[in-house]
């Protein structure tokens, strides 16, 4: 569990990438899931999502092109919303392929500021997929010339194997992902589902978010990652301390 950035030069989601490039060597897949994730099915295996060579999805970087296998060469499988790929939720199999497309993720040093679309190290992502969204909104960029080996390592699932959004996720799904919703909303909902799924008794203690005041100037802005969790952190102990009375 990573709590903070990893690289203070940039805004801690870039964060993630590091991370996965540090434990990769040690397993033959890592998860990574983004902290407004919950694990709501525990029954679904991360194996079988790795072995599913049936999930619909493709190996394009929108979900309306031709289904394709998880095969030997696939290296990245992810998920596609609205916005085709979503790096909140992905896995990365410990090749050396991935460790060249995490190096290549984290290179994109043109991307850590401006006034491109997305935010933090999804731009990378869009970049180096070089996703339709990303071509049409116009960056100024010329296009990533290694796109084509990403598409042929990555399998792109529909975002519900793995990564349901809130307004798609239904019972039984793998993981809901509160990605986009902000506020006290956004708390009311993740700490209802969390209750849902969790045993009293044993739910792991709250991570204090002291180290926000460390974060980024661009993270302090008003819904910038590091200040959300510090408003949903003091928004859970507020329902603590209102239950406990």
């Amino acid at each position: 569990l990573v709590h903070g950035t990893l690289n203070a030069s940039r805004p801690t989601a870039w964060s993630k990438i590091i991370a996965i490039r540090r434990v990769l060597p040690r397993y033959r897949w890592a998860l990574f899931l983004d902290i407004d994730t919950l694990v709501m099915n525990p029954d679904i295996r991360i194996e079988d999502l790795v072995d599913s060579r049936d999930a619909a999805g493709s190996a394009a970087a929108d979900a309306s092109a031709p289904a394709a296998p998880i095969t030997d060469s696939t290296d990245i499988i992810i998920g596609a919303d609205h916005n085709s790929v979503n790096s909140g939720v992905w896995l990365a199999r410990n090749s050396p392929w991935t460790a060249w497309f995490l190096d290549e993720l984290w290179a994109q040093q043109q991307l850590v500021t401006g006034p491109f679309s997305f935010h933090y190290e999804q731009r990378a992502f869009h970049y180096l997929f070089q996703t339709k969204i990303w071509f049409h909104r116009g960056t100024g960029l010329l296009p990533y010339p290694h796109a084509a080996s990403v598409r042929a390592h990555a399998r792109i699932v529909n975002q519900c194997v793995f990564n349901s959004l809130f307004a798609w996720y239904v019972p039984g799904d793998f993981l809901l992902h509160f990605a986009g919703l902000k506020g006290a909303f956004k708390c009311a909902l993740f700490w209802s589902f969390y209750e849902s799924i969790s045993v009293p008794s044993k739910l792991p203690p709250l991570p204090n978010p002291a180290g926000a005041a460390d974060a980024l100037p661009e993270e302090r802005k008003p819904g910038g990652p590091s200040r959300e969790w510090g408003r949903c952190w003091r928004f859970a102990r507020a329902r603590e301390r209102r239950k406990a009375r």
